[in-house]
């Protein structure tokens, strides 16, 4: 997979990826997207619990795991964090991404969630494990993860990869909830809306991102 770091208008990194024509975050700002889909319309929905419990589909540059590791240090907050990514990045490019200019970021702990091992627990902090693994999308239900709190669904669109976006792989996504779980993406495609509410989801479309009209949010009934 050929990919080369670009600029986003908010001033941060995202990677584009040549053969598909695609990047891992909006042009318009990877951070501000961020931060919107994920930290404000996921995180924040759980901010009076202690302990939280979130999977991510695509751990990407690992923006969102950055994120999220912030904000539970910051809150005192404990997150266990689990992540599937079948193409890791290289050293070499995730060194060279500029999340760490942001203001209170903990020092090395963007380094530190991309240099830990894979397929095994580890203690980014007190306040944040991670568990990484090397894996397909399609392997979730397969491999050592407990229901969680919420999901952080990060794939690549559905013109690239629309075997992730189908009602099959949204119902396993469903499966991994707890009952009362968040499902968070910056998409709306209407086909996905309506597959997610025949799963049983409560949807509801949101103001997307700066540059985005819309996002879709669910929750799964207790």
């Amino acid at each position: 997979m050929k990919r080369e770091i670009t600029l986003t208008k908010d001033g941060s990194h995202t990677l584009y990826v040549e053969n598909w024509n695609e990047s891992y975050h909006s042009h318009h700002g990877a951070l501000q997207e961020s931060l919107h889909v994920f930290i404000e319309n996921g995180l924040n929905h759980f901010a009076h619990l202690k302990e939280v419990s979130i999977l991510e589909y695509g751990l990407g540059t690992a923006l969102n795991a950055f994120l999220t590791a912030n904000r539970a240090i910051e809150k005192k907050q404990k997150i266990h964090y689990f992540a599937m990514e079948k193409f890791p990045l290289e050293k070499q490019e995730y060194e060279l991404l500029n999340y760490n200019q942001i203001p209170s970021a903990k020092p090395d702990l963007f380094q530190s969630i991309h240099k830990a091992a894979w397929n095994q627990k580890q203690c980014i902090d007190l306040f944040f494990d991670l568990y990484k693994f090397e894996s397909d999308f399609s392997e979730v239900l397969n491999l050592d993860i407990p229901k969680v709190d919420l999901i952080y669904f990060d794939v690549f669109g559905p013109r690239v990869q629309p075997e992730y976006w189908n009602k099959e792989s949204l119902t396993m996504a469903f499966d991994m909830l707890k009952p009362g779980g968040r499902f968070t993406t910056y998409c709306c495609k209407g086909s996905v809306k309506r597959d997610m509410m025949e799963i049983g989801f409560e949807v509801e479309k949101r103001p997307g991102a700066p540059g985005k009209r819309e996002m879709l949010h669910g929750r799964k009934p207790l």
